[in-house]
């Protein structure tokens, strides 16, 4: 019993400890961010930030660690061997902005996965941190990643993103459509960011608006405060 207590006790030993104490940590960081994704219905859940974590801090350990042995070797030889820790560091940033990529969609002019791609990156930088034996500051920064998240789900406009829409009108009267319009649009806190007015027979204008809001809208009760001025006689959202 000694004899295993006195291995348990030494220094390789403890080193070894001291790389799965990272790793453990990694998993838990990584599952903890993935965990408010999955929260939210996204594709990225807790098994794949915890995976791209302790992969993150693994591979940052054999950055540093790994090559030890070989260049034990070469101690006291003369021979110059050059080792470069953040190689494999590098390649870890670039192979993440793949799978980042493979994350965001584009659907007409809605992008979905941005956020989650942005996560699935930062766990990546944190998975490293830990492997580079950086606990307080990778710690710190899951904890800012997870407030961030949440904070982006809530009603503070710093935090959410706007939404763009189409509005197509037809108009007897320009003018006096566009004042009732903007009028709206005050009041729902909606930005017109363009407006294009195309002239049609017997003097009736189409209008093609582009706007932003960052607060949700019933598109149906939008369109009936447009119908509330007779000059406009058709809306579609």
């Amino acid at each position: 019993m000694e004899v295993i207590f006195n291995f348990l006790k030494s220094e390789a030993m403890l080193f070894r400890f001291e790389m799965l104490l990272r790793i453990i940590i990694a998993f838990f960081c990584g599952a903890f961010i993935g965990r408010e994704r999955k929260h939210r219905g996204k594709g990225a859940g807790t098994k794949t930030h915890a995976i791209v974590a302790i992969a993150s801090c693994l591979l940052m350990i054999i950055s540093q660690y790994g090559f030890m042995d070989f260049l034990a070797n070469f101690k006291g030889t003369g021979i110059n061997i050059n080792h470069d820790p953040s190689r494999i560091a590098a390649q870890i940033v670039t192979g993440i902005g793949f799978l980042g990529a493979g994350m965001i969609f584009v659907h007409k002019k809605t992008i979905t996965g941005l956020t989650t791609a942005a996560g699935i990156w930062a766990t990546a930088g944190i998975g490293m941190a830990i492997g580079a034996g950086m606990y307080f500051v990778s710690i710190s920064t899951t904890v800012l990643i997870i407030i961030v998240q949440y904070l982006s789900h809530t009603e503070m406009k710093f935090f959410t993103p706007s939404t763009e829409i189409d509005i197509i009108l037809t108009v007897s009267d320009k003018d006096a459509a566009l004042r009732h319009i903007k009028k709206i649009f005050e009041e729902e806190d909606i930005h017109i960011t363009n407006v294009q007015a195309i002239y049609r027979a017997n003097d009736f204008f189409k209008l093609i608006i582009t706007a932003s809001s960052v607060h949700e809208f019933d598109k149906m009760e939008l369109a009936n405060k447009f119908y509330l001025n007779d000059t406009i006689t058709s809306v579609k959202i």
